[in-house]
């Protein structure tokens, strides 16, 4: 649920939402389209649902970049030894 937070909007009753969906993580809502979230979120507007998608995909995204400079600076200082 700690990862769903990280979405706009998303408090502790919209999370237990979509996580009971089977909306488990990022990954799962930036697969989805923003209709399949409103036929399974009840009161989910299509405006938020888009939102919800749309920044599920840059937070990925962001932690895919961060872990991609990580790993590069950790090859970096392993060939240098």
């Amino acid at each position: 649920l700690i990862e769903l937070l990280e979405l706009p909007a998303v408090k502790l009753g919209r999370a237990k939402q979509l996580y009971n969906a089977g909306y488990k993580n990022l990954a799962s809502i930036a697969k989805s389209e923003p209709r399949e979230l409103v036929l399974g979120i009840h009161h989910l507007p299509l405006k938020q649902a888009k939102q919800i998608v749309s920044v599920a995909k840059l937070l990925l995204l962001t932690k895919f970049e961060s872990l991609q400079e990580e790993a590069e600076m950790l090859l970096q200082g392993a060939l240098k030894n």
